[in-house]
């Protein structure tokens, strides 16, 4: 991603965490990031500078080293355990992976979903878990809303904006043009 789209992507994903999520959790909010390119690394430095906690894996430790407060974790199903929110910058199925998708189904605390990627890949498979649930009871999620499920270890996960990217605000351009094209 251009550096000025994941600006503004972090501060869009601010925005939403102080004026949605922050107000709903009553301790200090820990934000997981997970995929720490260059998206990763913007919106995790943009929550530290907002004084957030912020933790973060990426499959590529070389990617880690960056002096930023930040803890990074070797395992995403423990980053995942022990996030509030988690912010997938992956461009893949985060959830594919069997223990990532575990944590979030058996996590005894509420937990955000927010994808930070252009696609919508991050969570599909945990989507198609709540889908596939949701279809037996006779309900379908309506797309492009937050879809609130009750998980197996009875809390709730949120994934904003049914897991599509965070930056598709339904205006024309998320970022001007002039800011991504030569």
């Amino acid at each position: 991603e251009y550096p000025k789209v994941a600006e503004i992507i972090a501060q869009q994903i601010i925005t939403l965490i102080k004026q949605k999520i922050a107000k709903q959790q009553a301790s200090n909010l820990v934000i997981g990031i997970l995929g720490y390119g260059t998206m990763g690394k913007s919106i995790a430095k943009s929550f530290v500078k907002e004084g957030f906690t912020v933790i973060a894996y990426d499959k590529n430790r070389g990617k880690r080293q960056d002096g930023a407060n930040i803890s990074h974790y070797d395992n995403s199903a423990v980053l995942i355990a022990n996030a509030d929110v988690i912010v997938g910058c992956t461009g893949e199925d985060i959830t594919a992976i069997k223990q990532n998708l575990s944590a979030l189904l058996y996590s005894r605390q509420k937990k955000w979903l927010i994808n930070a990627g252009s696609k919508d890949h991050e969570f599909n498979s945990l989507l198609r878990t709540i889908q596939n649930e949701a279809r037996s009871l006779g309900y379908v999620p309506k797309p492009l809303h937050t879809i609130r499920y009750e998980n197996r270890g009875g809390a709730e996960l949120e994934i904003i904006r049914g897991g599509f990217p965070a930056n598709f605000t339904n205006q024309q351009h998320s970022v001007s043009p002039r800011h991504i094209w030569p």
